[in-house]
């Protein structure tokens, strides 16, 4: 996993070999091991001046950015054992938690509690594997669709997606919101397709390889 902090630090997350971060064209390893086991970081994400890190085996570490040797470990036992896909962090500070085999968690990161799962019937929507958002709208890509949170209300109601709506593939590799309400999707195809929010509507911009090596 590559990730850019807010003050352009370039984060890196190895399997089995840590977490490391790139700065003034070095390297430095901030973590390793815990308890003698390597560790395998799966998700990243940041908020303020703090790193959210994810590992495979369900392990959170919230880090300064700015003083890595600050870190808070949460020891979750909701999570625990389970590979986290994708991790977001939203205006209220709930942490978004996206795992590959039992749907979302969200985390009280104030009171550094789980404070609800949501786990679907289909268990390719359980698997998600990217997480963004804007404003209320929390936009969640899973193995079978879109799912589009409106958190408004305070309540995890959500919409589906899918190609029955007009998504080229329900295969959902990457999610990314922009600040006109749209979300735009990735999928295994050669389409990127941008839903917008607020008209309810999909626009297919189709991938040509050699336009973007020109």
């Amino acid at each position: 996993k590559l990730f850019f902090d807010r003050e352009n630090n370039l984060w890196i997350g190895s399997y089995g070999g840590g977490l490391f971060q790139y700065y003034e064209s070095a390297f430095s390893q901030v973590f390793q091991k815990l308890n003698d086991k390597d560790l395998s970081f799966t998700a990243l994400c940041n908020y303020n001046e703090f790193l959210v890190a994810a590992t495979s085996e369900g392990k959170l570490y919230r880090i300064n950015i700015n003083l890595p040797q600050q870190t808070t470990i949460f020891e979750l036992k909701e999570i625990s054992g389970k590979k986290v896909n994708s991790l977001f962090v939203d205006n209220s500070l709930m942490l978004w938690i996206g795992t590959e085999s039992d749907g979302l968690y969200i985390l009280d990161l104030i009171n550094a509690k789980i404070i609800k799962h949501i786990d679907f019937q289909d268990e390719l929507m359980n698997n998600i594997s990217s997480i963004d958002g804007f404003g209320y709208y929390k936009c969640v890509g899973t193995k079978n669709g879109l799912l589009v949170f409106n958190t408004e209300k305070n309540t995890f109601n959500y919409e589906k997606i899918t190609t029955v709506e007009g998504l080229p593939h329900n295969y959902i590799n990457q999610v990314l919101c922009d600040i006109h309400e749209n979300v735009w999707v990735v999928t295994p195809t050669n389409f990127l397709a941008k839903y917008s929010l607020t008209a309810k509507k999909i626009t297919l911009n189709k991938i040509n390889v050699n336009d973007i090596l020109k």
